[in-house]
């Protein structure tokens, strides 16, 4: 079974662009990946300009078509269409995760310069609709966190 994450920016007017990444979503997968790979902005959007992903790897770009190492793009890689896997753009967070299937978040805070975490969960409304909500948000620690193997 997947575990689902939202891959975003956050740029310095608040808004948000970001992608599904399909599995490993957890901190020990996706986080680990992205505190330990990509740490500039100019990767980022490399990285959000790809689209949707099934799996983040170390690298963007593929170095051949069976590169282990490489990030595997539903579009690129495996030839959906731009419509349904392009980069999402959003005015906040709030509106960026609302009544998503998403486990995890991850924004690259663009005035810090970091990565920022976010679990979601899922919540009932009045009205009887399931949305997702951040439970928590933190700065990325990874002394605690070992990838897996």
């Amino acid at each position: 079974m997947s575990t689902n994450s939202f891959i975003g920016i956050r740029h310095l007017d608040g808004s948000i662009s970001g992608i599904y990444c399909h599995w490993d979503g957890y901190p020990q997968g996706v986080g680990h990946t992205l505190y330990a790979y990509y740490g500039n902005l100019r990767k980022i959007i490399q990285l959000i300009n790809l689209g949707d992903i099934s799996s983040l790897r170390r690298h963007v770009k593929s170095q051949s078509f069976v590169d282990h190492a490489a990030t595997v793009a539903y579009g690129r890689d495996r030839g959906e269409g731009w419509g349904y896997v392009a980069p999402k753009h959003f005015s906040d967070i709030d509106t960026a995760i609302r009544r998503s299937s998403y486990e995890f978040v991850y924004i690259w805070e663009q005035r810090l310069n970091c990565w920022w975490f976010g679990e979601t969960k899922f919540e009932e409304n009045e009205e009887g609709v399931f949305e997702t909500t951040i439970k928590k948000i933190t700065e990325l620690n990874y002394s605690r966190y070992k990838p897996m193997v």
